[in-house]
Formats: C-alpha cells, sequence, structure tokens
C-alpha cells in the first residue's frame, strides 16, 4: 500500500532523478502495468516539468515504435519484473533499437537516503511552474478511423473531466476504487486514477481486466464500493463471481461498447446492481456522458457532462443516429 505523503514522495524523488537524467527531453515514455509504481512514476515524470507518453505495451512493437516517433519520444521507463511476467521480452528487445529502455529497478537502486530526505523535504513543493493549458499526458488512441493518434490533454482537460464525473456522482473518502482498466487508457487515467486520487477516496490497481477468475475475489477481498469495466469484462465476472463477491459494490460503471440487456440483468438479479452506462473518447479525457443512479435509462449512454456543449448532425444515409460534436473544458488541444 502507498499513502499520499509516500506517493508524493515518491514522486519527488523521481521528478529530481528524471530532471537531471533527460534535461533535453521534453517526452518520456511509460510503459507499466496498473500498480502503484505506475502512478508514481506518472506523477514524477510529470513533477519534472515533462510530458509522460503512456505506451499501450498490448500493442505489439511495430505499433509502439510509431507511437513514440509521433510523440518524440526517446526515452522509455518500464520495469524488469513487468516485462517479463507479461512475456514482453522479444517487444522490449525490438523497441530498444530504436529508444533507450531505462529500467526502473535500477534506476531504483541507485537512490540513496538523501534523495529519499529532500524528496520527503519537497513533496509538496512544484519542481516546475506549469499552466493549465500546458500539456500534462499524451495518449495513443486508435479510435474509429484505424490509425493510432496520439492525443495531447492538458492539466486542465483531465482536472475538469475529473470535476466533471465528480459532480454527477454522489462518493465519497469512504469509497474504494477498483481499477482493472489500464492506465494507458483515458478512462484508467481520468477516472480509475487522478479522480479519485484527488478526492482523497483509496484505489485499489490490478494489472489485468482479464482475470475473471481473479478480479470479483479480489474485489470481495478489498471491500471496494466503486468498479468499472466493459461489456466483455462485466460478463467474464459475471461468470465466475459468487453472488457475494460485489456485495460492497455501490457504483458498477460501463462504457467502451453497448451493454447487452442480458448483462444488465444477469448483475441485477444475481449482484443487485445496475451498470451505469457512459460514452467518452480519449479526446474528451474522456468521459463526455453517463448515466446516474437519479437518471439511469437501459440502452442510452446518460446525460452529457456539465460545461459541455454539442451538437448533432444528420449524416446522409444514417436514419438512428448522427455525428456528433462536442466541446468543452475537457476537449483535448490536438492531436500530436
Amino acid at each position: 500500500s502507498l499513502s499520499y505523503g509516500k506517493l508524493l514522495t515518491a514522486a519527488a524523488v523521481l521528478g529530481e532523478k528524471f530532471e537531471h537524467l533527460y534535461a533535453s527531453q521534453q517526452t518520456i515514455g511509460i510503459m507499466l502495468p496498473n500498480a502503484n509504481g505506475a502512478c508514481a512514476t506518472l506523477l514524477g515524470v510529470m513533477s519534472a516539468g515533462k510530458v509522460p507518453a503512456m505506451i499501450n505495451f498490448t500493442a505489439g512493437a511495430a505499433n509502439i515504435l510509431s507511437a513514440c516517433k509521433a510523440a518524440e519520444v526517446r526515452t522509455v521507463l518500464t520495469s524488469r519484473a513487468f516485462v517479463e511476467q507479461a512475456k514482453l521480452g522479444a517487444v522490449v528487445e525490438e523497441i530498444g533499437r530504436s529508444v533507450e529502455i531505462v529500467w526502473l529497478d535500477d534506476l531504483r537502486a541507485g537512490i540513496g537516503l538523501k534523495d529519499k530526505l529532500l524528496g520527503l523535504l519537497r513533496k509538496t513543493t512544484p519542481r516546475v511552474a506549469r499552466k493549465p493549458d500546458d500539456a500534462a499526458v499524451i495518449l495513443f488512441t486508435s479510435g474509429s478511423e484505424g490509425t493510432p493518434k496520439g492525443v495531447v490533454l492538458t492539466h486542465r482537460n483531465i482536472l475538469a473531466n475529473a470535476a466533471q464525473a465528480a459532480s454527477r456522482i454522489d462518493f465519497h473518502s469512504g469509497d474504494k476504487v477498483f481499477n482493472v482498466l489500464p492506465i494507458f487508457h483515458s478512462f484508467g487515467m481520468t477516472a480509475g486514477t487522478v479522480l479519485p486520487l484527488i478526492s482523497g477516496v483509496p484505489v485499489y490497481f490490478y494489472p489485468s481486466p482479464l482475470h475473471y477468475r481473479i478480479v470479483p475475489e479480489l474485489v470481495y477481498a478489498s471491500n471496494a464500493t466503486i468498479i468499472f469495466g466493459t461489456d466483455t469484462f462485466l460478463s467474464g465476472y459475471a461468470r465466475t463471481a459468487h453472488p457475494y463477491d460485489f456485495r460492497s459494490v455501490r457504483y458498477c460503471f460501463a462504457g467502451a461498447e453497448p451493454v447487452k440487456a442480458a448483462t444488465r440483468m444477469t448483475y441485477m438479479e444475481k449482484f443487485g446492481l445496475r451498470i451505469l452506462e457512459g460514452y467518452g473518447v480519449t479526446e474528451a479525457a474522456p468521459v463526455i456522458s453517463i448515466n446516474t443512479p437519479m437518471y439511469n435509462r437501459s440502452g442510452s449512454v446518460g446525460k452529457i457532462m456539465p460545461g459541455m456543449e454539442y451538437r448533432l448532425d444528420p449524416v446522409p444515409g444514417v436514419e438512428n443516429g448522427g455525428r456528433l460534436y462536442v466541446r468543452g473544458p475537457n476537449v483535448m488541444s490536438g492531436y500530436l
């Protein structure tokens, strides 16, 4: 476990290292799974005045190299233990021919008592002055067009979307978030990491949403009250979970794909839970609309986030639906 104090100290220590080691680099790649270390590394890169480029390690070497080239990434931070467990050795070897691979295990070994004491003293002092519209993170998305794109989200974008979600969902410090969505995914980043951290809500990270038997057991063991997933993941958990595994859950949010009626029925009958479906895109940091306990309608993605404007234009040949345009403080600054 990691307290707020320890997290800030770790970010300060890493920020000091990154600022000096990579003074000439504006972006730094991060290739890590959901874990405390990934969160500390992300904040460390930000505190050094750099922009973290979150690498999708499931995308394959060619796409990773394409992402690094687009974001002008010359250094990728990762972990030997993770690469070994995820069987990514061949991928790392290939991308290592074009970018520098930095092992956080080695970096950690070089951190001494002096570094830790300085980090402790400076944990609440910003190292670099940042503005709301400065780039905060780069996320990569294939979207609906198939071609991977680098999406630049600012500090304003991320914090605005977190505030928008907080205004719609009633949660408090007594809640516990169980996040299985990867931190390189916009929802895993904003809703699963940033929102709970700035709200004083504990977060439980788990590295893979595909462990259908293990995830429900850990939700039970952690007494989590908020979970996220897609229809595929949620239906997978329902097949293996005991009816009591989700006894503590207050909110179950779904996105990325339509939730099937069968999945909704299973969660209501087996767990007594309503699935709250939402819609978002990486370019909007990502939540655009969401159902809430007060306004929840099956088959819809809920109401648009406060502070956003939208327009739905007709598309020739499409009877039910149209082209959606949105505008708001959470919409990205642009593509790479």
